[in-house]
């Protein structure tokens, strides 16, 4: 009898432990997501901000931040041709 508890408590605790494990690789796999969602996050609120202080100086909205280099470089050459 008690050789089967022995068992029976060695069955349980295996269980408990491969529980356990598969508990902390999903917890594990959500944080990684988490801390890459944030990172995204992150990076997509700081362009923002600068595309809106951006945006703010110039108040230029039909410049966005890719197009604003190739306006500011128009006014430039017109700027030139005019000199």
């Amino acid at each position: 009898m008690t050789i089967m508890m022995t068992m029976i408590m060695k069955m349980i605790m295996q269980i408990m432990m491969m529980m356990m494990m598969m508990m902390m690789r999903i917890l594990m796999m959500i944080m990684m997501i988490m801390m890459i969602m944030m990172m995204i996050i992150m990076i997509y609120n700081y362009d923002d901000d600068n595309n809106n202080d951006d945006d703010d100086e110039n108040d230029d909205d039909s410049c966005g931040n890719t197009e604003r280099y190739t306006c500011i470089g128009d006014e430039d050459e017109e700027k030139s041709a005019e000199r």
